[in-house]
């Protein structure tokens, strides 16, 4: 029963009839003057409260009769202008840019009519990885330069089936689309062999597509790997060079200083981690005087960062039962960043800082070490700056995951997200932690669970973070035991 507005009073035969009724009783006049038995008239509360069911069953019935023939027509038009016709059971084929055009081109389309999944996955990657705004000195990554390059690809290139190949992998990980995985394999395979062609060809092996699609397809395989727990070796650093430097920021910078780490690690882990000859006391302080060179290069690039880039605290989750925000927040430290990609920046330099204190601890542990002297002290200063790192990077976990404990890389309304007190956490905001935040928080969690002598509890909460976020991208790989792969240097007078 629905209200349709004033009805009309007047009797049945005047309405059928459709002329006024002037609902006099007990006989209306036009009833009278015609002969007609007046049927008399209709209460006004049934009139006010009238079944339109049939009504209005009717009209969505001719509805559907009408958008069916626009398809139809549209489709007749198609097969005209293209000047054959399509086989049967098959659309014709698109360019990526007409994607969006298809969505606003105000045709009616049945319910039935669905995106297929490879243009849902593909959408849904550009809106959670590509689109979201960000701080312009966040940006590094050659994923910048993904969607100029899409937009003006057929639909079977090399770069379209890579992209899709990537997004059907990655938009698998939730929960409710873990078929998406089964399709992947089959467009990554047919993008492998674009891929053997391009590279083959003189013109199309030097084209912009042809390396983001193999940068995409390389991204494919580590993600692959992630999510099914096989071994991968590690990616040549040389793609990255194949790339001209185009963002002169911030990250950029950080890039650059933290190639010098990379290099002292390739120096120093074959020496340190040598089981079958101990390194002599010159190889130890070698590798010492190295880290400190590295370590004074790395401490310059936070004078190069701007005032919105630092972090700010929040209170956001102090409400919460202490049981309860322990398990997402470590010793009522809650940080906020301009963006999850600002966080991000961030962690990576913390990362840098923490190995190159790790390599430091590593060879002052090896050395036998008076306890006054100024190398016992070095020890006491480094275990210190590890602490407050990793205390750093734990104060981003809330930032990054919020109170998001599983559903894959979509944003939940139900999750909370830190704030500054005065606005509600965006909505870009939210997508970028659901689907970037643990991606980009997993590798400094693993770095800094190897940390030593941190305090009582910490490295427990740290892992239980890192298993949080496997959860949450149903990531299939154990967590090694950070202990094993780190010796414990002497520490006179440190931290227990």
């Amino acid at each position: 029963m629905v209200y349709g507005g004033k009805p009309s009073a007047g009797c049945k035969n005047c309405r059928q009839r459709k002329i006024k009724c002037d609902e006099r009783k007990p006989a209306c006049t036009q009833c009278t003057n015609t002969g007609r038995v007046c049927p008399g008239y209709a209460h006004l509360f049934d009139l006010v409260l009238r079944d339109e069911t049939e009504s209005v069953s009717r009209k969505v019935q001719r509805g559907k009769r009408g958008g069916l023939k626009a398809v139809a027509e549209a489709r007749r038009t198609a097969g005209q202008s293209s000047g054959g016709q399509q086989p049967r059971g098959t659309a014709p084929p698109t360019s990526n840019s007409a994607i969006a055009t298809t969505a606003s081109s105000g045709l009616f389309l049945p319910r039935s009519f669905q995106d297929p999944p490879e243009q849902q996955a593909v959408n849904s990657f550009f809106t959670t990885y590509i689109l979201i705004p960000r701080h312009p000195y966040s940006r590094r990554g050659y994923l910048d330069c993904l969607l100029p390059l899409y937009q003006h690809t057929r639909h079977d290139s090399l770069l379209s089936l890579a992209t899709t190949a990537i997004a059907l992998a990655v938009q698998g990980a939730s929960p409710r689309m873990r078929h998406y995985r089964d399709i992947s394999p089959s467009y990554f395979g047919k993008a492998l062999v674009k891929t053997s062609r391009a590279i083959r060809d003189p013109v199309e092996s030097v084209k912009d597509e042809t390396l983001m699609a193999i940068l995409l397809l390389s991204f494919y395989e580590v993600e692959h790997c992630i999510q099914t727990s096989a071994p991968f070796g590690k990616i040549s650093a040389d793609l990255d060079s194949l790339r001209p430097n185009t963002f002169d920021n911030a990250a950029s910078r950080l890039t650059s200083l933290s190639a010098s780490v990379s290099d002292l690690l390739a120096f120093a882990n074959p020496i340190l981690r040598n089981r079958n000859e101990f390194p002599s006391r010159e190889q130890l302080n070698t590798i010492i005087d190295y880290a400190t060179k590295v370590e004074s290069q790395l401490s310059t690039w936070p004078d190069c960062v701007i005032d919105e880039w630092w972090w700010k605290p929040s209170h956001t989750f102090d409400d919460l039962p202490s049981h309860e925000r322990k398990l997402f927040v470590y010793n009522r430290r809650v940080d906020i960043y301009h963006d999850i990609w600002v966080a991000s920046v961030w962690n990576s330099y913390r990362s840098a800082v923490l190995m190159i204190q790790y390599t430091v601890l590593q060879a002052l542990g090896m050395l036998n070490l008076p306890p006054l002297s100024a190398e016992a002290t070095r020890i006491v200063s480094s275990i210190n700056k590890v602490q407050e790192i990793v205390d750093d990077i734990c104060g981003t976990v809330p930032f990054n995951l919020g109170t998001k404990t599983f559903g894959g890389p979509s944003d939940r309304k139900e999750v909370r997200y830190p704030d500054d007190g005065t606005t509600k956490p965006s909505n870009d905001y939210r997508r970028s932690a659901a689907g970037l935040g643990g991606w980009f928080l997993a590798e400094p969690l693993k770095t800094a669970a190897h940390a030593i002598s941190l305090r009582e509890g910490q490295q427990e909460w740290i892992l239980r973070q890192i298993e949080r976020i496997q959860r949450i991208y149903t990531i299939k790989n154990p967590i090694e035991n950070p202990t094993s792969s780190m010796p414990t240097p002497s520490c006179p007078g440190g931290r227990g």
